[in-house]
């Protein structure tokens, strides 16, 4: 009976903090977990994670799909209208939603497998598992999201979710064998790390923040425990955090929260900048990790190249002769594709 009353007053609680989708992604969401809940049905939002969590504020009751799904945080990446948004994919219609700032928006693209709900964001990638196929997909906002690896063995053993750093490498958490894989956004392996102090079986999500990664576990049909872990080499520590009365169906944070968990990684990934967006009369790339020539090309809607250039770390384009409109551009080295993404002409 107590736990009952318990339950009933902390989402009394967060009702009466009802609050919009507000994403600051380079503030505030520094340091917080969103969360997608079936029961009571709504997204959520704890602050302050990596210190003292808050109790989860209730962001939003407009949910797309009443049988719950998956979450994640990048660029919209189907419309260059408004900045970083949140991606729903829902578990019985299987199709990419995003918010435009009051509602959802259905983009009527399809996740991938029947069971691919389980996303995790990067700045220009939404990575999904199906964990019951043992595939992953990879989604770009350009269509259908496409198979990216097969064969994963998870066996519905994996955390049932993908998380990611800030520079797009993917991690997979598999609780059973207690460890988790980092792969680039390719699909390449990069790194194990081994983990401790989490319960094993399937669970809802996981995400990372700052150097840490925060778990989540069923604790009954109707709550889960939020984990916190902690990097020590190889070696990933779980402790409990705090509990929640809420059945959390993903979690999510802002694809710059997630620092790498590796040195390798950062070896391997090399940044790079396409700026300003919107752009007017010049767009600048900057890919100053790069050791050999790369090669940029700009499509119109078409997919006609209407520009081309090579470049070495550094380049500053005129585009004067471009109309208005939107473009996508392609960054090429050494003849195999690096990057991918749109821009807008004011």
């Amino acid at each position: 009976m107590l736990k009952q009353i318990y339950t009933i007053i902390l989402v009394v609680i967060c009702t009466t903090c009802n609050a919009q989708i507000d994403l600051e992604c380079n503030g505030r969401d520094l340091h917080s977990i969103y969360l997608a809940c079936a029961n009571p049905l709504g997204f959520y939002r704890i602050d302050s994670v990596d210190t003292n969590p808050t109790n989860p504020i209730l962001l939003s009751t407009n949910f797309p799909d009443s049988n719950g799904g998956g979450i994640s945080i990048n660029n919209n990446l189907d419309s260059l209208n408004g900045p970083q948004t949140m991606y729903f994919v829902g578990s019985s219609n299987y199709l990419y939603f995003f918010w435009n700032g009051t509602s959802w928006t259905n983009t009527n693209t399809y996740c991938g497998g029947l069971n691919a709900v389980n996303i995790g964001g990067t700045s220009n990638y939404i990575f999904n598992l199906d964990a019951v196929g043992n595939e992953l997909y990879r989604y770009e906002g350009n269509g259908n999201s496409t198979l990216l690896l097969s064969n994963l063995n998870s066996n519905m053993s994996v955390i049932y979710d993908v998380a990611t750093d800030n520079l797009e490498n993917f991690y997979l958490f598999y609780t059973n064998l207690q460890k988790i894989y980092s792969y680039d956004p390719n699909g390449m392996p990069i790194d194990t790390f081994t983990t401790t102090g989490f319960p094993t079986l399937v669970h809802p999500g996981f995400a990372i923040l700052g150097h840490r990664m925060y778990a989540l576990a069923n604790s009954t049909p109707n709550s889960v425990d939020l984990y916190e872990g902690i990097q020590v080499g190889s070696i990933i520590n779980f402790t409990f955090k705090k509990h929640i009365a809420l059945r959390v169906t993903d979690i999510a944070t802002c694809p710059e929260a997630g620092k790498p968990l590796s040195n390798e990684i950062i070896h391997r990934q090399q940044p790079f900048t396409v700026y300003p967006n919107p752009f007017n009369n010049e767009i600048n790339i900057n890919f100053s990790g790069s050791t050999s020539i790369t090669e940029v090309l700009f499509y119109d809607l078409t997919s006609r190249v209407i520009l081309q250039q090579s470049f070495l770390n550094t380049v500053s384009i005129n585009t004067e002769q471009l109309a208005k409109g939107i473009y996508f551009y392609e960054l090429r080295n050494k003849n195999v594709d690096i990057k991918k993404g749109k821009v807008l002409k004011e």
